[in-house]
C-alpha cells in the first residue's frame, strides 16, 4: 500500500500570517539549535582529536625508514570517518543559518509564507562567534583528515 503525498502551496497571504508568533518560533528554534551545536561540537571535537591521534599512532610509520604509512587502509578509513564528522558539523551550521534566515524574512512583516519557507539564500553566517570559531577548529581537523585520506589513497595506489 503506497500513499502519495502532494504538496499544495500555502494560500496564506502576508496579512493573514501572525508574524510575531512565527518570528518567535524561528528565533527560539535558532537559539535551541545553537545551544545544541555547541554541545555537539564539544563532543565531536574531542572524538575527532581521538580519531586523528589513533590514526597517527597506528597508521603512520615514524620509527623506520620506508613508507610513510604502516597501515594505509586503516588510515584511509579513519580519514573518511573524520571527514564525515566535519561534514556533520557544517550541515548543522547551515541548518542554523537557514533557521535564522527564515526569522529575518518573518521580521520584514510583508513576506508571504511561500517566501519564508522557500529556498534558502546564502548570506554571512548568523551564528555567534563561538560557533564560528569552533567550526574553524573543525575545518582544521577536516584538512588533517583530508590530507590523511589523500596520503592513504596515494600509498594504496603506489606499488
Amino acid at each position: 500500500m503506497t500513499t502519495t503525498i502532494t504538496r499544495h502551496d500555502p494560500k496564506l497571504s502576508a496579512d493573514q500570517l501572525d508574524h510575531i508568533d512565527l518570528w518567535k518560533y524561528f528565533e527560539s528554534r535558532g537559539q535551541d539549535l545553537k545551544t545544541a551545536m555547541l554541545s555537539l561540537i564539544t563532543w565531536l571535537t574531542g572524538f575527532a582529536g581521538a580519531v586523528l591521534a589513533f590514526a597517527l599512532k597506528e597508521g603512520m610509520n615514524f620509527k623506520t625508514p620506508g613508507p610513510l604509512l604502516s597501515n594505509a587502509s586503516l588510515s584511509g578509513l579513519l580519514g573518511l570517518l573524520g571527514l564525515g564528522i566535519v561534514v556533520i558539523i557544517y550541515e548543522y551550521a547551515d541548518h542554523i543559518n537557514r533557521t535564522f534566515d527564515r526569522s529575518d524574512k518573518v521580521r520584514s512583516l510583508d513576506t508571504s509564507l511561500d517566501a519564508i519557507l522557500g529556498p534558502w539564500k546564502t548570506h554571512p553566517p548568523k551564528m555567534p562567534a563561538i560557533c564560528r570559531h569552533a567550526r574553524n577548529v573543525m575545518r582544521a581537523f577536516g584538512t588533517a583528515f583530508l590530507l590523511l585520506l589523500v596520503i592513504a589513497i596515494a600509498s594504496l595506489l603506489m606499488p
